[in-house]
């Protein structure tokens, strides 16, 4: 029962904090034409001041939160107050490579996007990380604004699995 509650929380937790990036994005204004992202925000602190102001409020008993930005990548750090030993890890790191990334890459992509309009900064993407309670990896995830390669490589697998569908 507690891996369904955890499942359940990280999912609306991580969705809150993909609007929360977009809304943050879609409330600053163009300044001087920065060269990245992290120059943007520097210079546009009520942005960022937004963006951390807005997240601090998704911390709960169960995940902490960090936000930085580098060059034109948004890194969200997702670190959880307890450290979850097996089974729960694996389970863990099954469900956020296989549901989050799923149900969440678009997402995250399209909030790269809209901060890319919004900013009219080009090349930005949000990294995002799950750790442990003890520092350790549970799950990543890069989105970049474009689709890369490994999108339309998911593309050819659907596919495929359309064309064998049709053969059976």
């Amino acid at each position: 029962m507690r891996n369904g509650n955890i499942k359940k929380s990280a999912a609306a937790w991580i969705l809150v904090l993909l609007m929360t990036v977009i809304s943050a994005a879609a409330l600053t204004g163009c300044s001087s034409e920065p060269k990245t992202l992290e120059e943007y925000l520097s210079e546009n602190a009520g942005a960022a001041q937004e963006i951390e102001e807005s997240l601090s409020g998704l911390e709960n008993d169960d995940m902490g939160l960090n936000i930085e930005y580098k060059k034109n990548k948004v890194i969200i750090t997702c670190e959880m107050k307890t450290t979850y030993e097996e089974p729960v890890v694996s389970t863990l790191k099954k469900v956020y490579s296989e549901q989050v990334e799923k149900e969440l890459g678009p997402a995250l992509e399209e909030a790269a996007r809209e901060i890319e309009s919004e900013t009219g900064i080009q090349g930005v993407s949000i990294d995002m990380l799950i750790n442990n309670g003890d520092g350790s990896e549970l799950w990543k995830g890069t989105y970049p604004a474009q689709t890369d390669a490994g999108g339309e490589e998911d593309g050819e697998d659907s596919a495929e699995e359309t064309e064998t569908e049709k053969d059976e």
